[in-house]
């Protein structure tokens, strides 16, 4: 009966646990780098819940054109500002081809854009880097794909983001030209900008220990 009271207690603090952005390819505002228009930047909003699988070369995930440009990039627009605290990226396989994937990449965020190098938006005003890290390939004989889970590193809130590969990495021999990189999914989450209970909060948790002080005292007794 404590537990129970107490889970009940912790779960009514505000902001407790982190929360899916929800997103969608709408919301990719900006890029550098296509290929052909058939694996569009807009494909890593398009999975957004459930497994993720690859069987066929079917535009649901994004490749940076043959030989692209090396500072591609996707940039989103979170609806809204956010403290953003971690990031699920499923890497690609290219279908049967175990090619170009992204191994190098960063995540960097601002709350202003304006007409990018590429197209639509880029950010701009003052950026950040949320995170930069590095994604295993993905291996085309273990579908569905894997989450990998990057952490943020800034405590601020913002609204626009910015996925940029740096290096390529693949299960098999990379091809067709240099920066092939690519990118299934992209899953973005947003928790408290602090983890300190508010003074009300406490006090309301306070009240709460204070009860069952009590009540194991009366049963003592």
């Amino acid at each position: 009966m404590k537990i129970n009271i107490c889970l009940a207690l912790i779960a009514l603090v505000p902001g407790a646990f982190a929360s899916q952005v929800s997103l969608s390819p709408g919301n990719v505002i900006g890029y550098l780098g296509e290929y052909n228009g058939t694996f569009t930047a807009a494909s890593i909003l398009d999975h957004q819940t459930g497994t993720i699988n690859e069987p066929a070369q079917d535009g649901s995930y994004w490749l940076n054109s043959d030989g692209g440009p090396a500072n591609a990039y996707i940039v989103v627009d979170l609806g809204g500002l956010f403290h953003l605290t971690s990031f699920d990226l499923f890497n690609t396989h290219n279908a049967n081809y175990g090619a170009r994937g992204t191994g190098n990449f960063s995540i960097e965020a601002s709350n202003s854009i304006a007409p990018g190098i590429g197209v639509g938006a880029d950010l701009s005003g003052p950026i950040v880097t949320l995170l930069s890290g590095t994604l295993l390939s993905a291996n085309p004989a273990s579908d569905p794909l894997v989450a990998q889970t990057f952490l943020s590193s800034d405590t601020g809130s913002y609204r626009y983001i910015r996925f940029s590969p740096h290096t390529v990495a693949t299960a098999n021999r990379s091809c067709c030209g240099d920066n092939n990189y690519g990118l299934n999914e992209l899953r973005v989450f947003e928790g408290p900008a602090s983890q300190a209970p508010e003074p009300a909060t406490l006090a309301f948790i306070g009240g709460g220990l204070v009860i069952l002080g009590l009540r194991s005292r009366k049963r003592t007794a």
